[in-house]
């Protein structure tokens, strides 16, 4: 399975997903494995990340009022990607699943990890920015 991103009406009183055709080909947030490997990992809660660790236990719901200080730890993340890539990706995970040199292979994984994490900070930076225009709330999950 994989993380994805949905926006959803946050004024109801029971959750309801909302189809917007703005994000529906750029909503991937990550293998299933990334909530706990990535968004929850503690490279992130040492950075101070409060929002995307959610995702270790449950799926991630923010409301409109909190895309301000969502935002603030997206450009954390954004920022830090390459230090994030380099905790997430030990030399113990990759020399168990990757049969090259191993200075080759952390460079190679630790700059790909760095870049899809940009990659995913700004998918979910254009779904806060059409939720906010559409007051939508925004969630991974």
């Amino acid at each position: 399975m994989t993380l994805s991103v949905s926006l959803y009406r946050h004024d109801t009183e029971r959750l309801e997903f909302v189809s917007v055709p703005d994000i529906e080909n750029r909503c991937a947030a990550g293998f299933e494995c990334y909530r706990t490997r990535l968004w929850g990992s503690r490279s992130l809660t040492e950075r101070g990340a409060t929002f995307m660790p959610t995702l270790r236990n449950n799926d991630l719901y923010v409301t409109p009022d909190q895309f301000d200080a969502f935002r603030d730890e997206l450009a954390m993340i954004h920022r830090n990607a390459r230090a994030i890539a380099h905790d997430i990706w030990p030399y113990e995970v990759i020399d168990r699943f990757c049969p090259v040199q191993r200075s080759q292979r952390a460079r190679r994984l630790r700059v790909r990890g760095a870049r899809d994490i940009r990659t995913y900070v700004n998918r979910f930076r254009s779904a806060l920015d059409v939720a906010e225009r559409m007051n939508l709330g925004f969630n991974i999950g």
